[in-house]
């Protein structure tokens, strides 16, 4: 197998694009919508309201008799108050979107027709225009904020002290004042401060906070340990293997939080609708006002009263305040179950993907390889054979290695046949990507590829079995081959089942196995295609081979899959605390276990939000297309706009909070294993 470094992978990645860029990976994740910044905007609306009550109520029997320019200067001046404590932010705001070119947003609009009714004496008009912007805002955030907190309660239960261990000396320091090779003492009951593998002890982690997974996972030394997991028993000993802020839980936390930060109403559907949405109503207003009374039809000031009319009531409020709400409760729904998405863009381009590649050994697979067939030689034992193989294989830390010496242990005590003890009596030697030559004396035992044996002068038959064939000779004699194979997931099948009901029109696996192997899971799954023997830049190009890239995913857990995670339209990162950081950092998606059965999950949430949006949509084109017709004919007046915008407002934001009560729907994975 070749083996590909992180050097490769980034020569590749930076071949493709520059999509998974790490900007940003260093500084701790910012809370813009704090419990204070909310309980302030509340504060200030609710002070707003109040004036403007006290305005309206007191307003009549101060401007009674007077002129009409000073009528509009009492109105200004009581009314002016209210207006800036509430809409002062979004005015600056626009005023920068200006300075900055950007002419065609709802803050401009909102804030164009607001002092335009005050212009024209309308000014509790454009109170109320303010206040009902800044209340659908303060709706937003809300979601926004209750997002964050869902990621954080998730993900951010981290550490806040780590024991360092120090010249014999236990000193308590913060978790982000640790280095790699830092050794740390973890207490019983204490969160894991660090990445880290563990050095000595032996526990149970509860891992619940960081993959959602109930059961506790069993470590030992040698084992992989990650930040944020609850260390329920033992004391352990970890060596730190990564600063802090490269720590998975942390990465993770910031990736998230910038999901439901800014970027969630950025760059969807909906944002693009709303600037030719615009577009029109500033048109139509700009005819409603001059053409009429241009032509001989009334008085320009009445024309321009019905044209702010209809600018607050198509005033776009409903579809850039209400509509990003469905956003932001489908991604919340999703962090909530273990997803997590690099921003609002996922959930409109899942609609357009109608090819998902698959890689195979961790994605499709377990990654825990056992021995499937034991294939010894006429006057060869399957006994003698596994513990000859098993003698050789362990002085190796391979996955296969392991199988085999797990195989040997379940029915024997790994000796060799003439009753010569111990394993370590071997001198053993690994030929990198062939295999083991143990030596003991006289005799040696050759274990691997046909390739090595043959080297040795010894003749291999051809196996064409799905797995990895691993050969072994005893003192020069063929004496059987050994053929172990990965275990697929119990749920891919079903999730790739269900992928496919919902308009997936293929899908593949690209592996960089061997052809049998990836033909027998590709079988068995019932995928639509496969391509074997791949290596990270073969998976890009046979991503345009599919067609174009944007209606692509590509599905992987290892740092070898980064680079056709950037090519695909959407990079999807499985068993997010064990996969590479790079990978992690190139996926739009990462799902934190390893369950598939999430995938056919995260499509039907993408399905729900987009049906949540259109009916929004044409509930607030129907309801501001009859207002219109009434404004226009003159039933309705500048009031009557503001409250049918604020009504539209609300209904929109209820719709959209249904995905945020009730997700898209949990799929539990079949408990039935797959027949092979």
């Amino acid at each position: 197998l070749l083996e590909w470094t992180d050097e490769n992978v980034i020569n590749i990645i930076n071949d493709v694009g520059s999509k998974c860029a790490t900007d940003g990976y260093d500084q701790p994740p910012k809370d813009k919508n704090s419990t204070w910044a909310l309980g302030k905007q509340g504060l200030m609306l609710g002070a707003s309201v109040v004036l403007f009550i006290i305005s309206a109520s007191v307003g009549d029997k101060f401007t009674v008799g007077l002129t009409p320019v000073r009528f509009q200067l009492a109105n200004i001046f009581m009314f002016g108050l209210p207006y800036l404590l509430c809409g002062y932010t979004v005015l600056i705001r626009a005023w920068q979107n200006i300075r900055l070119g950007d002419y065609l947003n709802e803050l401009t609009l909102v804030s164009f027709s607001s002092l335009a009714a005050i212009g024209i004496g309308a000014a509790p008009e454009a109170v109320l225009v303010m206040l009902f912007f800044r209340f659908g805002e303060l709706l937003l955030n809300m979601i926004i904020h209750r997002s964050q907190s869902s990621i954080q309660s998730i993900l951010a239960d981290r550490p806040d002290i780590a024991h360092l261990i120090e010249n014999e000396t236990l000193y308590s320091v913060s978790p982000e004042a640790l280095v790699p090779g830092n050794h740390v003492l973890v207490k019983p009951w204490e969160k894991i401060p660090i990445d880290g593998v563990v050095l000595q002890g032996e526990s149970r982690l509860d891992m619940s906070l960081l993959n959602g997974l109930s059961a506790p996972l069993t470590i030992r030394k040698g084992n992989q340990v990650w930040a944020g997991a609850l260390n329920t028993n033992g004391t352990l000993v970890i060596e730190a293997t990564a600063m802090f802020k490269d720590s998975h839980i942390w990465r993770l936390l910031v990736s998230a939080e910038d999901s439901v930060g800014d970027r969630t109403a950025g760059g969807t559907f909906i944002t693009g609708f709303a600037r030719i949405y615009m577009v029109a109503v500033l048109v139509l207003a700009l005819v409603l006002a001059f053409i009429p009374p241009a032509l001989g039809f009334g008085q320009l000031g009445d024309w321009a009263y019905k044209a702010l009319v209809l600018m607050v009531i198509a005033c776009p409020c409903a579809l850039l305040v209400a509509f990003p709400m469905a956003y932001s409760s489908g991604i919340y729904s999703a962090s909530k179950q273990g997803i997590l998405m690099n921003g609002a863009y996922v959930l409109d381009a899942l609609r357009k993907i109608r090819t998902i590649a698959f890689d195979k050994t961790g994605t499709l697979t377990n990654g825990v390889f056992i021995v499937k067939w034991v294939l010894p030689t006429k006057d060869t034992s399957e006994e003698d054979l596994l513990n000859w193989a098993a003698k050789v294989e362990s002085h190796s830390t391979h996955p296969i290695a392991q199988a085999i010496i797990q195989a040997a242990g379940s029915i024997g005590d790994r000796r060799m046949v003439d009753g010569t003890p111990g394993a370590y009596s071997l001198q053993v030697t690994e030929i990198p990507g062939k295999g083991l030559i143990g030596q003991d004396g006289e005799r040696s035992i050759i274990i691997g590829n046909a390739t090595l044996l043959q080297e040795n002068g010894i003749e291999t038959p051809h196996l064409d079995a799905p797995g990895c064939v691993v050969h072994v000779a005893n003192s020069g004699r063929y004496v059987g081959a050994i053929v172990v194979s990965d275990t697929l997931k119990t749920e891919a099948r079903q999730a790739i089942q269900a992928i496919k009901s919902q308009g997936i029109k293929k899908t593949t696996m690209l592996t960089g196995d061997r052809e049998q192997t990836a033909d027998w899971a590709a079988t068995t799954l019932g995928l639509d295609h496969y391509k074997a023997d791949l290596g990270p830049e073969d998976k890009v190009a046979e991503l345009d081979a599919f067609g174009p890239r944007h209606k692509t995913m590509f599905i992987g857990d290892g740092v070898n899959d980064a680079p056709a995670m950037v090519a695909a339209g959407l990079g999807v990162a499985i068993g997010g605390l064990e996969t590479g950081s790079k990978t992690v950092r190139a996926a739009d998606v990462v799902i934190l276990d390893k369950s598939l059965i999430k995938l056919p999950l995260l499509m039907r949430l993408s399905a729900k939000t987009r049906r949540l949006i259109w009916q929004s949509l044409a509930i607030a084109l129907a309801v501001k297309a009859v207002m219109l017709y009434w404004g226009f004919t003159g039933y309705i007046g500048m009031w009557e706009a503001v409250v049918a915008d604020a009504g539209v407002v609300l209904i929109t934001a209820l719709n959209a909070l249904r995905i945020f009560r009730r997700g898209a729907g949990q799929t539990e994975p079949s408990t039935q294993p797959v027949k092979l």
